[in-house]
């Protein structure tokens, strides 16, 4: 749990970081990149800190274990954080070759 929340708070300072480096914000809609990292970490957020509140505020109401499963679909969207693998094997191909030479031996 620790983890998470160092890597949500990480990816969001980056986030800020790379936005303050726009000199216009209308630019920052024109960046796919940008605009794919600000998906990832609104869904990191949410499943981070405002999903592990709503499972809290439910579990300690409820004291239902079947009310806090229904919550597991969301988690799988963190699944969506590996998309950003992939932006390291365009800038990066020789990981790619790494990777298949890994998976091969």
């Amino acid at each position: 749990i620790i983890g998470e929340n160092i890597f949500c708070v990480w990816f969001s300072l980056e986030l800020l970081v790379r936005y303050m480096a726009f000199n216009k914000t209308k630019y920052i809609f024109k960046d796919s990149w940008f605009m794919l990292d600000l998906v990832l970490v609104i869904l990191m957020i949410l499943e981070t800190w405002v999903l592990q509140l709503g499972v809290y505020v439910i579990a300690r109401s409820s004291r239902s274990a079947n009310n806090v499963q229904k919550f597991s679909v969301l988690r799988s969207l963190r699944l969506m954080r590996l998309a950003r693998i992939t932006r390291l094997f365009r800038i990066f191909p020789e990981l790619f070759v790494l990777l298949k030479g890994v998976i091969h031996a």
